[in-house]
């Protein structure tokens, strides 16, 4: 599978705030009085605004499953705090982005890099029934 993402300040920060992608919670509560709060979380690219990202991503199946993603992804200077008319430089940084999760019967391994960041982690699965 070969995908490309662009997303565009547009994105998260219109000129209208009815114009923003959020999704929106309402949390509740009775303690210690009653009160509520909102909460807006943007929606869209998890890297946000300003973003072009290139991906393959590969699964070899059979008694061990593989899955390989490989992206490249451009992260220009906008955040999701950045209004959406200001003027920014047009510098792009580029980012290697790796993932890799490989599982054979109960057991997994996953590694994720972003440049020379790491992330390492397993997993075991047991399934099974119990009787009383």
């Amino acid at each position: 599978e070969v995908s490309y993402v662009k997303t565009t300040r547009w994105m998260y920060n219109t000129f209208l705030p009815y114009l923003k992608f959020n999704a929106r919670y309402l949390f509740l509560s009775n303690f210690p009085v009653p009160s509520r709060a909102i909460v807006d979380y943007p929606l869209g690219f998890e890297y946000g605004p300003d973003a072009e990202m290139y991906s393959l991503h590969l699964w070899f199946n059979g008694r061990t499953e593989i899955q390989v993603e490989i992206s490249y992804l451009l992260k220009g200077p906008a955040t999701i705090e950045t209004e959406y008319k200001s003027d920014l430089p047009s510098v792009y940084e580029g980012h290697v982005l790796l993932d890799l999760v490989m599982s054979c019967g109960n057991f997994g391994f996953l590694l994720k890099t972003v440049d020379e960041k790491y992330m390492v982690g397993g997993w075991w699965k047991f399934s099974g029934r119990l009787y009383f």
